[in-house]
């Protein structure tokens, strides 16, 4: 499918994609979700404020870095152990959402 032999997603027999989703099970739990709850609330909470900051400031906010921001350090935190906190750098990371958008 799509040119892409054998990757998870294009699995066609059941079986075969079970077997595959089955080492990715832990990390969508029920369990594992509710337990970064708590950090993800942290992190909204942080762009809530650099929102407010910049409606204080009258300054324009660049809501697209900002999203690319919170998700990068959601899924860096959760997949690498290590939140990359672009949400406080004061470009919310736009160097990095370049290198995002030419990979």
């Amino acid at each position: 499918m799509f040119g892409v032999p054998n990757v998870h997603f294009t699995s066609e027999l059941y079986e075969v994609h079970r077997l595959r989703r089955l080492p990715l099970a832990p990390y969508f739990s029920k369990k594992s979700v509710a337990e970064m709850s708590r950090f993800i609330e942290e992190r909204l909470n942080v762009l809530c404020r650099r929102i407010r900051d910049c409606q204080t400031k009258s300054t324009p906010m660049p809501l697209g870095l900002g999203y690319v921001a919170l998700t990068t350090d959601i899924i860096s935190s959760y997949a690498l152990a290590d939140c990359y906190h672009l949400l406080e750098r004061e470009d919310f990371g736009a160097d990095y959402h370049q290198l995002l958008v030419g990979f």
